[in-house]
């Protein structure tokens, strides 16, 4: 989803999510409406269906790599802890960060933050995953890299990424949406 500052992507972002309720007509998501859904409902599907990257990162920064990750994975995770911690080496690995699991987040680069905040989002291998600007406080190759690292994970999920940067969207996108393009279909049912 692509647009400048204040054009609605996040509320957008926050909309399709189910982060935010307050809107009219409905968003249909696999078959269900969680507007009038009682707040456990909306937050269980989050929980177990949804992935979140932030702009700002989201992360505790006095704590470790892995107990920011950690934290995710046993919100709603009942796998048994060889699978947890087989799940765990693997996104460290693939996002590079298994050099980095005990550093104290706030002791790591824009980057690597990011990464940690991806790591986070896929631990749990959603079936969407929602950037907010996820490149918003990253340099050029950091972008680029994060980018990278998303187009890749496409293949196995959904992701919607709201962003200003254009170039990236353009290169790495699958489909573009506005969010004034969207308003169009505002009385329509959105399917994903």
């Amino acid at each position: 989803i692509y647009g400048q500052s204040g054009c609605g992507k996040t509320t957008l972002l926050n909309l399709i999510s189910s982060l935010d309720n307050d809107y009219e007509g409905q968003i249909i998501i696999d078959g269900n409406c969680y507007k009038n859904e009682k707040d456990s409902l909306s937050s269980n599907f989050r929980i177990k269906e949804c992935g979140f990257i932030f702009q700002s990162f989201n992360l505790i920064e006095d704590d470790t790599v892995i107990n920011n990750i950690k934290l995710v994975q046993d919100a709603f995770n009942n796998l048994d802890k060889e699978i947890k911690e087989r799940n765990l080496k693997e996104v460290l690995e693939y996002l590079e960060l298994d050099n980095y699991k005990e550093y104290l987040v706030k002791n790591l680069s824009g980057g690597e933050k990011q990464r940690v905040g991806i790591a986070r989002a896929i631990i749990n291998r959603p079936k969407y995953i929602f950037c907010d600007e996820p490149t918003g406080s990253l340099d050029e190759l950091n972008s680029e890299k994060v980018f990278r690292i998303l187009k890749l994970l496409s293949t196995h999920t959904t992701i919607i990424i709201v962003s200003h940067d254009l170039n990236l969207l353009e290169k790495y996108a699958d489909s573009l949406w506005t969010p004034k393009f969207l308003l169009i279909f505002k009385q329509q049912m959105f399917v994903f």
